[in-house]
C-alpha cells in the first residue's frame, strides 16, 4: 500500500510473533477489498539481522507492544521505529521539507521522544489487532492502514532517500 502511495521505498514484513505461516484468511479478505493480495504472502519472524537489513531506514509496528519488542531486538532501532499513528501524527506537526532527506527527517519526528512515552498501550498510537475477532474487524483494521498509507504517501512526498537524491 505504501508503494501505492508513491512512497519510493523498499518495503517488507516481519511480525514480532510470526512463524512462516500463511496470512489469516480473514486479512487476506479485508485486503482484497481495497486491492491488495495478500493471498501468497507468508509472515516471518523479526530478527535483529532483518532489523539491521530491511528496517534500516524506518520501522513501522501496529502497535507500542511491537515497537517494544523491535527495542528489545535492537535499542538503537527505536528512534527510526514508529507506530504508524505515531508516525502520521509526528509527521503532521513536522512535514518534511522540500528534498529532505529520509533520514534526517525521521531523525526530526523522533527529537524530543522519551522511550518512557512509549510504554503502556494507547489508544492514540495502536491499531486494534482483530486476530480472533469479527470478520468486520478485520476490515476496519485494513482500511485503517489504507488510510494511513495515504497520509504517509502524502507527507513523505518530498522526501529523497539518500543526500546525493
Amino acid at each position: 500500500m505504501l508503494r501505492d502511495e508513491g512512497v519510493e521505498a523498499a518495503v517488507s514484513s516481519a511480525g514480532v510473533s510470526a512463524a512462516n505461516q500463511p496470512v489469516d484468511p480473514r486479512s487476506v479478505a479485508a485486503a482484497a477489498r481495497i486491492g491488495v493480495d495478500l493471498s501468497g504472502h507468508r509472515s516471518r519472524q523479526l530478527t535483529a539481522g532483518l532489523l539491521a537489513d530491511d528496517g534500516r531506514d524506518l520501522v513501522l509496528t501496529m502497535t507500542r507492544e511491537h515497537l517494544r519488542e523491535v527495542a528489545v531486538l535492537d535499542p538503537s532501532a527505536l528512534r527510526r521505529t514508529f507506530t504508524f499513528r505515531e508516525l502520521v501524527r509526528r509527521a503532521g506537526a513536522t512535514p518534511p521539507r522540500s528534498s529532505q532527506v529520509l533520514a534526517g527527517w525521521i531523525e526530526e519526528l523522533a527529537a524530543g521522544r522519551r522511550p518512557s512515552e512509549l510504554l503502556g498501550e494507547s489508544p492514540a498510537d495502536d491499531i486494534a489487532d482483530p486476530y480472533g475477532r469479527s470478520d468486520a474487524m478485520f476490515a476496519e483494521m485494513a482500511t485503517e492502514l489504507e488510510r494511513l498509507c495515504r497520509q504517509v504517501g502524502a507527507l513523505s512526498a518530498t522526501v529523497t532517500h539518500s543526500a546525493s537524491g
